[in-house]
């Protein structure tokens, strides 16, 4: 049984009203690559029947991925390796800030952003989507990147987003972009 099912029969009995399946990226060292999520439908609908739950579709990349890839973007030009995270902190920061956002940031540079409910959502249970600031620093022997104060220099590849020398800084600048949409929406 995968990890996230053994999840969903560990707290089955907590309330939850829907649930969703979206598209993907999956990054590999160098690369992105974009996934329809339809291989797992099923057993997404098998969850959702179990908790007896509506399974709501959305397409993440139409609705939501010309912010990701923006705040994706913005997220590789800073340098945030493993204790060098007070600029990327910053930034989430900043971005709470400018929107009125709730904003919590501690002295190890963990950030925490609270939003109202839309309209008609304000009795319905609040979500909590946590992705780590800090990113995986590897490179090529020849790469000259000094990952404490340069960022990363990627590039278009047909359909692939790349890293010259790098890794692509995904993991997990991909889900702190996606929270980051989220919050931008007004849905």
């Amino acid at each position: 049984k995968s990890f996230a099912g053994k999840i969903y029969d560990k707290f089955i009995r907590y309330i939850v009203t829907s649930g969703y399946i979206k598209q993907f990226i999956v990054f590999s060292q160098n690369e992105a690559k974009y996934y329809a999520a339809l291989f797992s439908l099923d057993e997404s609908l098998f969850k959702a029947e179990k908790l007896g739950i509506e399974l709501k579709r959305v397409d993440f990349i139409e609705e939501y991925w010309e912010y990701v890839f923006k705040y994706f973007l913005d997220l590789t030009k800073i340098p945030r390796g493993s204790g060098n995270t007070k600029a990327v902190s910053d930034y989430c920061v900043n971005f709470a800030k400018e929107r009125g956002l709730y904003v919590r940031q501690d002295e190890l540079n963990n950030v925490v952003i609270k939003k109202s409910a839309t309209d008609g959502n304000e009795n319905k249970p609040g979500v909590i989507i946590q992705g780590h600031l800090d990113m995986v620093c590897q490179k090529t022997e020849d790469a000259t990147i000094d990952f404490m104060k340069d960022g990363l220099d990627l590039f278009i590849d047909g359909d692939f987003v790349k890293a010259h020398g790098t890794t692509l800084g995904a993991d997990n600048g991909i889900a702190v972009a996606m929270i980051l949409a989220i919050l931008e929406s007004d849905e």
